[in-house]
């Protein structure tokens, strides 16, 4: 506080003095300070000296104006200055004021999708690049890039968090859900075939697929059923395509291997129920022979007692195999015919008049004998006349509607007549 003297004159020449008294008092003291932010959260004011004041700025920065706290989230990004105004107990005022400045967040989204257990997945990334991926244990995911090796993850649903940044410094984090289901499972399995009837697959696991192959297998899609009748023999890879509720789809195969069958004809005849008959044999040796009961036949050769077989007609079936073990039969009919039979029956006689033949049997056959007997060949009557003294044997051969033929004989004597004068 001061007192002031006023000293002072008139025209006069006179002089008086005044006074009045002055008090000043001291201003207050503040100091505020911000920085600089990105914009989330918010931002405190540091204050130093006077309280109590308020905090002002312009539009697009949303302060309290109580407490200088900056909304930053709120606050439109740029730079500012805020004013603060105070007082003290005096009544006196003063204003401080500092900058702030509220960078832009970095912004990014990524996606991803639901997956089925192979391969890899890309993210799609929009915004901000340069981040990094992360998530929880069980997926395989590549930091940097976001891909995630889906192969190698555990089947299930992860959040997938991105981190990134901008050349403010502000950073910002996204993320997005992926979900990764579990491929289908199954095996088949085929084997090697002779190439008659058909294969079935044994199928393990996911049911309802397709199989499929190269060309030359006839395969029922469906149901994975080879026809290896009417496959080309050889070796194949059956692809089996499937899938589960999820829509994940998968493969497997097998091998199936198709050997041709063993070739062969056989071929008999008609017979006459003597002798043997060989059989005609063509394609793969070393089989069986077999018939039914009533044909007397060598297993190994095929060869037929006619002799001691029934006369009829028979079916033989040659069984046989090949080097891959596949077998197969034919067959051939054959029909053995019976034999004629007769037989015939001379006597002695004496050299006069002819003799007849007694025949039982079959008719029309031929009759011979050795030079010297003069006989019909037809009727078989021996001319004893003409005929020379001694003993003969006699043929007869015959036939029957089959064509089978056969003979038989008798002796014949003839004595001379006596002779006298």
């Amino acid at each position: 506080s001061y007192w002031i003297t006023y000293s002072f004159s008139n025209s006069d020449g006179c002089t008086d003095t005044t006074g009045a008294a002055i008090t000043i008092h001291a201003l207050p003291t503040a100091s505020i300070a911000y920085g600089t932010y990105c914009a989330r959260d918010s931002a405190e004011v540091t204050l130093t000296g006077a309280t109590g004041g308020s905090f002002t700025s312009t539009s697009g920065l949303v302060i309290n104006k109580t407490s200088g706290t900056v909304d930053l989230a709120k606050s439109t990004v740029g730079a500012y200055w805020i004013t603060y105004s105070f007082s003290n107990s005096d009544g006196c005022t003063d204003t401080t004021g500092a900058a702030i400045t509220i960078h832009a967040l970095p912004t990014a989204t990524i996606a991803y999708g639901t997956y089925c257990a192979r391969d890899s997945a890309e993210v799609t990334l929009t915004g901000a690049t340069g981040g990094q991926y992360t998530s929880t244990s069980g997926l395989v995911i590549n930091k940097t890039s976001g891909t995630v090796d889906l192969a190698k993850s555990g089947v299930g649903s992860y959040w997938i968090t991105y981190s990134f940044s901008n050349s403010d410094g502000c950073t910002d984090t996204t993320g997005a859900a992926i979900t990764i289901h579990a491929l289908p499972t199954a095996t088949i399995a085929y084997g090697t075939y002779c190439a008659r009837d058909s294969a079935e697959v044994t199928l393990t696991g996911a049911t309802g697929g397709s199989f499929t192959s190269t060309s030359g297998l006839v395969i029922n899609k469906t149901s994975g059923t080879v026809d290896l009748a009417k496959s080309t023999v050889g070796a194949y890879w059956i692809t089996y395509s499937f899938s589960n509720s999820d829509g994940c789809t998968d493969t497997t195969g097998a091998a199936i291997t198709i050997h041709a069958l063993p070739t062969a004809t056989i071929a008999y005849g008609t017979y006459c129920a003597r002798d043997s008959a060989e059989v005609t044999l063509t394609g793969a040796t070393g089989g069986s022979f077999t018939s039914t009961s009533g044909l007397v036949i060598n297993k190994t050769s095929g060869t037929v007692d006619l002799a001691k077989s029934g006369v009829g007609s028979y079916w033989i079936t040659y069984s046989f195999s090949n080097s891959d073990g596949c077998t197969d039969t034919t067959g051939a009919s054959i029909t053995i015919h019976a034999l004629p039979t007769a037989t015939i029956a001379y006597g002695t006689y004496c050299a006069r008049d002819s003799a007849e033949v007694t025949l039982t049997g079959a008719t029309g056959g031929q009759y011979t004998s050795t030079s010297g007997l003069v006989i019909n060949k037809t009727s078989g009557t021996v001319d004893l006349v003409k005929s020379g003294v001694g003993s003969y044997w006699i043929t007869y051969s015959f036939s029957n509607s089959d064509g089978c033929t056969d003979t038989t004989g008798a002796a014949i004597t003839i004595h001379a007549l006596p002779t006298a004068t």
